[in-house]
């Protein structure tokens, strides 16, 4: 069986009652900013110590980290002028070995020396061409 529901009557809201719920709402209100501002109140000193506290122990910590990467520092240049010194004869003879291939080709590059051609001595021969007298 199902049950029936009684049908919704609506009343009329009075004035004195909008009134009332008007001026509960205000109190409301009015309740919550005051419990706001104490709130904030109570919290901006503890925030103050937390903000205080965490400024001191950044400060601890790159007190602590600083000797660590002087010594990280120093030996990271330590092995690379270790690793220089150990490519350096490589690299020397590398070097070597491309200046003489270039020297070799810029060699072979020069143009060949070509024999002197002799000149036809220039006379008081006319530029015209020259007639076949036949």
């Amino acid at each position: 069986m199902v049950a029936t529901q009684k049908p919704v009557t609506k009343k009329p809201v009075t004035k004195n009652a909008t009134d009332q719920i008007n001026q509960t709402v205000n109190e409301v209100k009015s309740q919550i900013k005051r419990t706001s501002k104490k709130v904030k109140a109570k919290v901006k000193p503890a925030a103050k110590r937390v903000k205080a506290q965490i400024k001191r122990t950044v400060k601890d910590v790159k007190a602590r980290v600083k000797p660590a990467a002087k010594r990280v520092k120093a030996q990271i240049k330590r092995t690379v002028k270790d690793v220089k010194a150990q490519i350096k004869p490589t690299t020397d003879k590398l070097t070597a070995q491309i200046k003489h291939t270039v020297d070799e080709v810029s060699a072979m590059m020069q143009p060949v020396a070509k024999k002197p051609v002799a000149k036809k001595p220039v006379g008081k021969k006319s530029l015209a061409p020259e007639t076949d007298p036949s």
